[in-house]
């Protein structure tokens, strides 16, 4: 099942882990898993998921020759998001929002439409999504939805360019599930 779902991938990869399929598919539907994180004060964070970063054509890979990424690189790079992170990403929301736990998304914009107020890091290297832009705008697969928390950042670290940590105090969550793209 595996090897047909990442068809194309890096064939080293799939022997990494041979027990990732059973793990995978069991970790958030098990009772015991599902019980420990109603017990606890815990969120799923989904970081950048957005245009900017994570959709061909768009931000980042606008320009696939100026991006300075590998054309092989960026292949693989939506390859993986598309049949790997993607899909897992939803089915955790999913399991989060069957328990009523928070989902929170993280994703890069400016405060302003020019700019200005993005770290130097992200002046830089050109990372710039304004408000209401598309590259601003979260993949529908995985996008927010009813009340759940946005929080946007002008630099690449949400505790250290944001109130996440204030936010999440006031929201008595004291653990985090993490997943996207960018981590660190």
């Amino acid at each position: 099942m595996l090897k047909t779902d990442l068809k194309g991938l890096n064939e080293d990869y799939l022997h990494i882990d041979p027990l990732r399929d059973a793990y995978r598919e069991s970790i958030v539907e098990t009772p015991l898993i599902k019980r420990a994180l109603k017990q606890h004060h815990v969120a799923l964070m989904v970081i950048d998921i957005q245009f900017l970063d994570a959709a061909p054509g768009h931000g980042v890979f606008a320009d696939v020759e100026k991006s300075g990424v590998p054309v092989e690189a960026q292949e693989y790079y939506f390859k993986r998001l598309d049949h790997v992170v993607l899909p897992n990403v939803r089915r955790l929301q999913d399991a989060f929002r069957d328990l009523k736990l928070e989902v929170i998304h993280t994703r890069i914009q400016s405060l302003t439409k020019d700019g200005r107020d993005r770290s130097v890091g992200h002046k830089r290297l050109g990372l710039h999504a304004a408000p209401g832009s598309k590259d601003a705008e979260f993949l529908p697969e995985v996008a927010p939805k009813g009340d759940e928390l946005i929080i946007n950042k002008t630099a690449s670290g949400v505790f250290n360019a944001t109130n996440a940590e204030y936010i999440l105090r006031n929201m008595d969550i004291d653990s985090l599930y993490v997943c996207g793209v960018y981590t660190n």
